[in-house]
């Protein structure tokens, strides 16, 4: 039922942003995944959050507000990041 996959939506989540927010402050917050350079892994959080962001007529009321700016400081830092690195400008602008 649409109540049982909205539910696990948010158990998972809730779970994926507490998960990634502690890897995050484990590197100082720095917008970065891993040391201070853009890696894939940034590139692909990017590309997952613009995705949250551009949701299609049967998403799930109110998943973005899991990674807002309130709820998931440090990816959004990894989003703003990655969206004005010269390194990943090519790829941001085919989005």
């Amino acid at each position: 039922s649409r109540e049982f996959i909205e539910a696990q939506y948010r158990s998972k989540a809730e779970a994926f942003v507490k998960y990634h927010e502690k890897i995050l402050a484990e590197n100082g917050s720095n917008g970065h995944y891993f040391g201070s350079k853009t890696t894939y892994m940034d590139i692909a959080l990017f590309a997952f959050i613009t995705g949250i962001r551009q949701p299609g007529e049967n998403a799930i009321e109110g998943c973005a507000d899991y990674f807002s700016k309130r709820n998931a400081p440090g990816l959004n830092k990894v989003y703003e990041t990655v969206q004005t690195s010269s390194i990943a400008a090519l790829y941001v602008a085919t989005l």
